[in-house]
């Protein structure tokens, strides 16, 4: 009984270590600048990816979200089953994609209350209803929510997954026809996926980094028990603003030299691991 109570803990430890979840793009609309349309983090195949509208809607601005900001347009009058919201994604190297996002529409200009959420593989594939998808919009940021929806099968380790919510009626959150003048919101919509491999991959691929302190005044600090090769910052608008390469397990960047703002900070591994991503603010 004990011999078989060790192996079945063994396996429940295993199928923990096996899966290993990832944030493939997040997007949460931090600043409130239009750099937001692009993610505020993102693993390395997704960090050109950004959010944009379907159908005939206004431009996307950034107005009052659930914590910080998020994306808002208006024109959705005449959109049923044409005006969307949308994201692309590549999954490769990932499978059991789970998908959260939040909905709102306008009090004072009431937007459309009925979207389903649908994937498509590539631009040439097929729109398809995703299960658990159906959402109701309410001048609220909690009726809108989908929390943690899984993907089909046929999205893991894809290069193009595009992701839509799309206006299925046109009624609006009062059950009146929606107006030009309607207003819709999107924000905190976060993709996360497992890779899975052997028990000693992933055991030998953990990787243990620090970087702080993240708000920084003057220097920012980077260390790693594994080797690090090169490091690179770059702004929100996409430009590359510092680079240094050189095999060691410690970095200091003198941060005085920037803006004070959001910059995305990539650091690659010396053992061709996969590179990390992380969000970093100098004050």
């Amino acid at each position: 009984m004990k011999r078989t109570f060790i192996f079945l803990l063994a396996l429940m430890c295993a199928s923990v270590v096996f899966s290993q979840q990832d944030t493939l793009a997040k997007w949460t609309f931090p600043t409130g600048n239009m750099s937001d349309t692009l993610p505020d983090l993102a693993s390395d195949l997704n960090l050109n990816k950004y959010i944009f509208t379907e159908g005939g809607t206004s431009a996307i601005t950034m107005k009052n979200g659930a914590t910080t900001k998020a994306a808002q347009t208006t024109d959705w009058d005449n959109g049923a089953i044409i005006k969307s919201w949308q994201v692309e994604i590549n999954t490769t190297g990932f499978e059991n994609i789970v998908v959260s996002s939040k909905q709102t529409a306008g009090g004072s200009n009431p937007g459309p209350r009925d979207f389903n959420f649908q994937y498509r593989i590539s631009t040439s594939g097929i729109w398809t209803d995703i299960s658990g998808g159906i959402i109701t919009v309410a001048n609220d940021w909690t009726s809108g929510v989908i929390d943690n929806i899984q993907l089909a099968v046929d999205c893991n380790d894809q290069t193009s997954v595009f992701l839509r919510w799309l206006m299925v009626s046109d009624y609006d959150i009062n059950g009146d026809i929606v107006l030009s003048a309607g207003t819709a919101k999107i924000d905190d919509i976060i993709i996360i996926g497992e890779t899975v491999s052997g028990v000693a991959d992933i055991t030998e691929g953990i990787i243990n980094i620090d970087v702080y302190p993240n708000p920084c005044v003057d220097n920012l600090y980077i260390e790693s028990k594994n080797e690090i090769k090169k490091i690179e910052i770059y702004n929100i608008y996409g430009s590359k603003v510092y680079d240094v390469e050189k095999n060691t397990n410690t970095y200091s960047v003198n941060t005085n030299m920037f803006e004070n703002d959001i910059y995305l900070l990539y650091i690659h591994f010396s053992d061709n691991r996969k590179s990390i991503t992380k969000t970093i603010v100098v004050n």
